[in-house]
């Protein structure tokens, strides 16, 4: 939040002020000639902006005159203007002990305010709004104050009463928007923000307050001409340069992200979380090696960086380089409870007897990926209780190495650990050593129901079909091939196409049916359903899809898939070729220069091949 700032001496602008100059010179002109003109000689040198050489004549003054309220004063704001807070609030203090003024009191407040002493200052804020209860500035300086001791209802109160008070006022209306912000009222600070820039288009930080909170709001597009305006303005704001850099990034323009957050570490060397977000760029770019070169110097910055720790971690871990990866990985925030045991690979006790409580680490996809490293656990002499999440015990509950699944409390154990940092614990440090998927068996009733709903659908073969996965938002893992770019390849096969796509959007279904010539069918809801899932893709013929939670479960049935890997790739599909993870199942890539055509036109040929026209 922008606290108001140490206001310099300015000529009088209000009755009040005037009263006030007039008192000042009248106070003056009682003082003997030659400290008159002292004074008024060091106020030209102190409106000039000539620091030194007024607060020398101040202090000649006060040589004179131990009491002058009005040499005080004035050198308790030279005090503020240098950063020396403390001294400012000591000199003003004493100055009201001589003389009072709103101006005193105002500057005394933003002196302790300055000097961190926030009791106090709230304290001086109030006493000078009883003097003086139209000061906006005054208001402004209140309620920041008011905010940082945690008392947001007044704190917002009076950062209305300054916007109020100042309508033409552009940084009373960008404080309130910074108030509004912390309050998650949004839209409202927009409206401050454009206010403020409306009145003050050179108000640098209006500019950049507006096109970061856009940014945040995922319109990146609207944000970019706001933040170059704020540089331009204020060339070297850093946080401006970095937020740029990530607009470009959001933009996919990445090369010019790349110069941005340069530039942001030149004015900001070592920022840890620029360096982190330069790393995102090198990936999306293809550059790896670079990308955890600049994760791994963000970490230097900060070693508590988890954003950068798990980048590297994933980074590496898709150039299969397990051992760093999975390394890196176990530092990340599972979802495990706090006094879970802490372990690391020399660390781990001989298992042999002991009772081991694993825990679920993220989604259902991580479940099922992560679970194929339990086995060693048995095969070490564990007892293996797994804590799975809610509907993915009753599958779970059928695999041979586990002792029980269960989805809820918290049974006696002798450790406890996260499911993802198995792969870490247990060694895995090669793509020729790495566990296939478990196997998880269909409920037979299951596989009947949907072997018949299948049919009653169309004839054989059946093709199952997922064009997009994960959450759709800046910063999250986002996979999506274009729907009419994936039914194009469809479209010349003589299959039955069941749709599989999590909450489509509305009329997806139906233009996929048109773009294919023929019903696309719905079994969505089986995405709720993970046993009627299960059983389904058990019976298909094939499915294509983005990587999502159903290829693992497709994998549990012992089945594979065609799975479309977006660039840059998710760690488990590596940079090229087919996934260790995942044997047999075909990897359509997109290209970081060739976009989807060239994997979209294998992926043709590869159902082509499988399924010819007519059989």
């Amino acid at each position: 939040m922008r606290r108001l700032s140490m206001s310099e001496p300015q000529p009088p602008q209000s009755r009040k002020d005037r009263r006030a100059a007039e008192a000042a010179a009248r106070r003056t002109g009682a003082l003997s000639p030659a400290l008159a003109q002292l004074l008024h000689a060091a106020l030209a040198h102190h409106q000039a902006g000539r620091l030194a050489e007024a607060e020398a004549l101040y202090g000649e003054a006060l040589r004179a005159d131990p009491g002058n309220a009005d040499a005080l004063y004035l050198s308790g704001l030279i005090a503020h203007q240098r950063g020396d807070s403390a001294r400012a609030a000591a000199l003003i203090s004493e100055a009201l002990k001589h003389g009072d003024a709103p101006n005193y009191r105002y500057n005394l407040a933003l002196a302790l305010d300055g000097a961190g002493r926030l009791d106090e200052a709230r304290t001086a804020y109030e006493r000078a709004l009883e003097l003086e209860p139209d000061r906006a500035a005054a208001h402004g300086g209140l309620a920041a104050v008011l905010l940082r001791l945690g008392d947001t209802e007044r704190a917002g109160t009076h950062f209305r009463r300054a916007a109020a008070l100042a309508p033409e006022a552009a940084d009373a209306h960008n404080n309130l928007a910074n108030f509004l912000v912390h309050q998650g009222a949004r839209a409202e600070a927009i409206e401050h923000y454009r206010r403020a820039i409306a009145l003050d288009p050179t108000l640098a930080e209006a500019q950049y307050n507006l096109g970061a909170l856009l940014r945040d709001g995922g319109r990146s597009a609207e944000a970019e001409p706001h933040l170059r305006r704020s540089i331009a303005l204020a060339p070297r704001h850093a946080a401006a340069w970095h937020t740029l850099g990530l607009v470009m990034q959001d933009l996919d323009r990445p090369d010019d992200a790349l110069g941005f957050h340069e530039r942001a570490l030149e004015l900001r060397p070592g920022h840890a979380e620029t360096l982190n977000t330069l790393g995102n760029a090198h990936k999306q770019l293809g550059r790896f090696r670079d990308a955890i070169d600049s994760y791994t110097r963000a970490l230097e910055a900060e070693p508590r960086n988890r954003s950068a720790r798990v980048n590297r971690a994933l980074t590496r871990l898709m150039l299969w380089q397990f051992a760093g990866g999975w390394r890196d990985y176990q530092r990340r925030t599972p979802l495990a409870p706090a006094d879970a045991t802490t372990l690391t690979r020399d660390t781990l006790p001989d298992l042999a007897g002991k009772r081991v409580l694993v825990f679920n680490d993220q989604g259902f996809g991580d479940e099922l990926f992560f679970m194929r490293f339990a086995p060693e656990l048995k095969r070490l002499g564990a007892s293996v209780i797994y804590r799975a999440s809610g509907a993915m015990a009753p599958l779970f509950a059928r695999l041979p190495f586990l002792d029980a699944a269960i989805d809820r409390g918290e049974p006696a154990a002798d450790i406890r650990l996260s499911i993802g940092d198995l792969p870490f614990l247990l060694g895995h440090a090669d793509a020729a050593h790495t566990p296939q998927s478990v196997h998880i068996p269909p409920l037979p009733e299951r596989v009947a129901a949907l072997r018949a709903r299948l049919a009653a659908a169309g004839p054989l073969p059946y093709i199952g079909l997922t064009w997009r996965a994960g959450v759709q938002q800046r910063d999250s893992l986002s996979k999506t091939v274009p729907l009419e770019r994936i039914a194009a390849t469809l479209a010349p096969l003589a299959a039955t196409v069941i749709v599989l796509q999590r909450n489509p959007l509305p009329g997806e279904i139906d233009r996929l049916s048109a773009l294919i010539q023929r019903p696309a069918h719905d079994f969505t809801a089986l995405n709720d359903d993970l046993e009627g899932m299960l059983a389904l893709l058990s019976l298909l013929d094939d499915y294509v899809a983005v990587s999502n939670t159903n290829v693992h479960l497709r994998a549990a049935t012992e089945r594979t898939s065609r799975v479309l890997v977006p660039f840059p790739p998710e760690y488990r599909w590596g940079l090229e070729g087919g996934s260790p993870w995942f044997r047999g199942t075909a990897v359509y890539r997109e290209g970081v220069d060739s976009g989807w055509n060239p994997a979209l036109k294998a992926l043709g040929a590869g159902l082509r091949m499988a399924f010819p026209a007519g059989t």
